[in-house]
């Protein structure tokens, strides 16, 4: 299994995911940094993480998704579920 960094920008955000490691004794099981930033009318919102474990599943399905043209909601959760990150991509932007 390969797993490669993501970096995905739209006009007002900003994703970058880093892989750090795929756990030895769960191959499911993978470690990513996260950097999210998000500009807005009033301001901007950024997210730092350096410790995020996502199910390889959840992660295909994600970065699957972001590559797609269609209108969808992407859903990328944690494994601990303490980390919920959402997209839906509508016919002329993306929300979060």
């Amino acid at each position: 299994m390969s797993m490669t960094d993501v970096i995905f920008e739209s006009e007002s955000l900003s994703l970058e995911l880093g892989f750090l490691e795929l756990d030895p004794n769960d191959h499911r099981s993978t470690r990513w940094s996260v950097r999210l930033s998000t500009k807005h009318s009033t301001g901007c919102f950024s997210y730092l993480a350096t410790d995020v474990w996502f199910d390889t599943d959840v992660w295909d399905e994600f970065t699957t998704g972001l590559s797609s043209q269609e209108p969808k909601i992407l859903r990328l959760v944690d494994m601990s579920e303490n980390f919920r990150f959402v997209i839906e991509r509508t016919a002329t932007c993306f929300e979060t």
